[in-house]
C-alpha cells in the first residue's frame, strides 16, 4: 500500500506542475505561488502539448494499483482519472477556442487581481495587463479560422462584457496616489479589449451560426468522467422533470393557502411593498441575521458549527463589473479556515433588499449554506489535497445550498409562510435549470424557448434571466447534477438514520470535510457501494432501469 499511495502522489504532484502552465487561474485559486498574473497558454503547441499530458497521465494512472490505496487516495484517484479522461475528450471534440469568444475575456482574472491587490501586490496586476494585448492577439487569430462555429449568443455576451470590462479598466487607472505605470498598463490594455470588441463586431458577428448545445455524446461524458454519475439519460430526464413538477405543485399549494390563488406573483407582489434596507442599513441586517442564524442552529444537534466571528461580512465593491462581482472568498485567520461574504449592491430592477430575501440570502451564502461548506472542508482532514482542492465541483455547491435551504425549513427555524416561498421559488429556478439542462443540450430544446421559460419563472428578472441562459449554454450538466446532488444528499440522509450510523451533525461534517468535490465517489467511500446502490435505487424513478 505505502508504495501505491508514494507512486500516486508523486504522479499528482508531476502532474499539477505541467498542468498549472494552461491553467493559471486555477492556480492562484488553490494558492500556488508563481502563477498569479499569468494567462493561460493557448497556442496550438499548447493545446497539443496538453492533450499529450493529460494521455501520458491517464496511462501512468492506469498503471496504479488502485485497491492498494488507502480510501482517500482511491477517491482522489478516481477524480483525477475522471477529470484527465473529460479533459481530453473535451481537446478532441470540441475545443474552446475555436468558439468562445468570451472564455478569451481576462475581465474576471484582472478583477480578482484588482480585489486582492493589497495581498498579492501590485505586481500580478501588473503582469497580467502587460499580457492582455498579446493574448487577445492570439484570440483574434484563432477565432478567425472558423467564425461559423462560433454561437452568437456567445459574441453577444463578449461584447458586452467586453464594453463593460473597458470601462472597469479605465477606472482601475485611476486608483492609488501614483497611478502613472498602472494607468498606462490599463490603457495599453483597454486598447486591445477595445480592438477585440471591433474584431468580434466586424468579423465574427456576421458570421457567427455555431450552436451552443453539446449534444447526447458530450453530455454523457461529462455526467461519467466528472460528476461520476450513471450516464442513463432518459432516467436522469424523467428525474429532473418530477423534481421540477414537484417543486411548482408545492409552490402553488403554498400559494393557495396563502392567498387563495395558485400563482405566486400576487403574494410577491404585496411582499416587495414591505419596508425595504438600504444603505448600511441593509449590512447591519445582514450581519446581524446571519449572527441569529449561526445561534439558531446551534441549538439544534444538526452542524458543528465554527465561531461566527469568522465569517467576516463586506459590501460588494461598487466599481465590479456585475459580471466578475465575487458573493464569498474562503481565507484564513491564524491558521483557521475564515471567509468573507460580499453582500450585493441593489442593482436596479434585482435588489435583493427585503428582510425575508435577505434571510434567504444569509441561509444561502452563511449559515449553514456556502461559508458552512467552505471551512468544514478546509478544516477536514483532506484540506490540503491538491486533487480536491483544484477539482472543486459547483454542481456539489449548488447540491449543498439547496439541501441546506430544505433543512433550515425542516427544522422550522423560520416558518413564515413568506420564508417558505421564498425556498421554493428558489428551488422552482434551480429545478426548472436542471430539466432545460438536458433538454437544451441533448433533447433539442431552442435558446428562444429556454429563455422564455426562464423569463417566466415568478420573480424572475430579465437581466437574472439572461444571466441564467448565458450559465446553462456555457456548463452542460452543471444545473442538472446540482439538483441530482442535492436529491443524493437527502436520500443518502435516510440511509444513514435507518442504519444508526451516528448523528445528524456527524453525518453533515463527515460528508462537508471530504471537500467539494464529485459526490458519487465520496458516497462510495464514505458509506460503500452497497449504500451507494440504495440511494441510487430510490432516487431514480422507479419504473426505470436502475444502474
Amino acid at each position: 500500500m505505502a508504495s501505491s499511495c508514494a507512486d500516486f502522489q508523486a504522479l499528482t504532484d508531476e502532474f499539477y506542475q505541467v498542468w498549472f502552465r494552461f491553467h493559471p487561474d486555477t492556480a492562484q485559486r488553490v494558492g500556488v505561488p508563481g502563477y498569479a498574473g499569468a494567462l493561460p497558454a493557448v497556442d496550438d503547441d499548447d493545446v497539443g502539448a496538453l492533450g499529450s499530458w493529460l494521455e501520458s497521465t491517464i496511462v501512468g494512472l492506469e498503471e496504479i494499483d488502485f485497491h492498494a490505496l488507502d480510501p482517500a487516495g482511491q477517491l482522489e484517484m478516481e477524480i483525477l482519472f475522471g477529470a484527465c479522461r473529460d479533459e481530453y475528450q473535451a481537446i478532441l471534440e470540441c475545443d474552446w477556442r475555436h468558439r468562445n469568444p468570451l472564455a478569451f475575456m481576462p475581465l474576471r482574472t484582472v478583477c480578482g487581481l484588482a480585489r486582492e491587490a493589497d495581498s498579492l501586490g501590485e505586481a500580478a496586476l501588473t503582469r497580467c495587463l502587460q499580457e492582455i494585448p498579446g493574448f487577445l492577439h492570439k484570440a483574434r487569430s484563432t477565432l478567425s479560422a472558423y467564425p461559423a462555429l462560433i454561437p452568437r449568443i456567445w459574441v453577444d455576451v463578449a461584447q458586452r462584457e467586453g464594453a463593460a470590462g473597458v470601462r472597469f479598466l479605465q477606472r482601475l487607472a485611476e486608483r492609488g496616489e501614483d497611478a502613472g505605470e498602472l494607468r498606462a498598463h490599463c490603457d495599453q490594455a483597454a486598447s486591445a479589449v477595445a480592438e477585440y470588441l471591433s474584431f468580434l463586431a466586424e468579423k465574427i458577428t456576421p458570421e457567427a451560426e455555431g450552436n451552443t448545445a453539446c449534444g447526447w455524446q458530450r453530455f454523457q461524458e461529462q455526467l461519467r468522467l466528472r460528476h461520476h454519475l450513471p450516464d442513463k439519460l432518459g432516467d436522469l430526464h424523467e428525474l429532473a422533470r418530477q423534481i421540477y413538477q414537484t417543486t411548482a405543485a408545492e409552490l402553488s399549494a403554498l400559494c393557495k393557502e396563502q392567498t387563495g390563488v395558485e400563482d405566486p406573483r400576487p403574494w410577491l407582489e404585496r411582499l416587495t411593498q414591505e419596508k425595504k434596507l438600504q444603505g448600511e442599513e441593509r449590512v447591519r441586517y445582514v450581519r446581524k441575521r446571519s449572527n441569529e442564524i449561526h445561534r439558531r442552529l446551534a441549538d439544534t444537534d444538526q452542524f458543528r458549527l465554527p465561531d461566527a466571528a469568522l465569517l467576516e461580512l463586506r459590501l460588494a465593491a461598487e466599481d465590479s463589473p456585475l459580471d466578475c462581482a465575487t458573493v464569498y472568498r474562503p481565507t484564513t485567520a491564524a491558521g483557521i479556515p475564515s471567509g468573507e461574504l460580499y453582500l450585493p449592491r441593489p442593482v436596479t430592477g434585482t435588489a435583493v433588499d427585503t428582510p425575508a430575501q435577505l434571510t434567504a440570502w444569509c441561509i444561502r451564502n452563511a449559515w449553514p449554506g456556502r461559508h458552512l461548506q467552505s471551512v468544514t472542508a478546509s478544516a477536514g482532514g483532506h484540506a490540503e489535497s491538491m486533487v480536491r482542492r483544484v477539482n472543486f465541483s459547483p454542481s456539489q455547491q449548488v447540491g449543498w445550498l439547496l439541501y441546506a435551504e430544505q433543512l433550515v425549513q425542516e427544522l422550522g427555524l423560520f416558518p413564515a409562510p413568506k420564508h417558505k416561498l421564498y425556498c421554493l421559488l428558489a428551488r422552482l429556478r434551480r429545478t426548472l435549470l436542471a430539466l432545460l439542462d438536458i433538454e437544451f443540450h441533448v433533447y433539442g430544446l431552442t435558446v428562444s424557448s429556454a429563455l422564455q421559460q426562464l423569463q417566466e419563472l415568478p420573480g424572475q428578472h430579465a437581466q437574472s434571466a439572461a444571466q441564467d441562459l448565458l450559465m446553462l449554454t456555457r456548463y452542460p450538466t452543471q444545473q442538472l447534477v446540482g439538483v441530482v446532488n442535492w436529491r443524493l444528499i437527502d436520500v443518502l440522509r435516510q440511509w444513514q438514520q435507518s442504519h444508526g450510523e451516528g448523528t445528524p451533525a456527524d453525518f453533515h461534517h463527515l460528508l462537508l470535510s471530504q471537500g467539494c468535490v464529485a459526490l458519487p465517489p465520496v458516497i462510495r467511500q464514505l458509506y460503500g457501494r452497497q449504500a451507494w446502490d440504495w440511494v441510487v435505487a430510490r432516487l431514480i424513478p422507479q419504473d426505470q432501469e436502475v444502474d
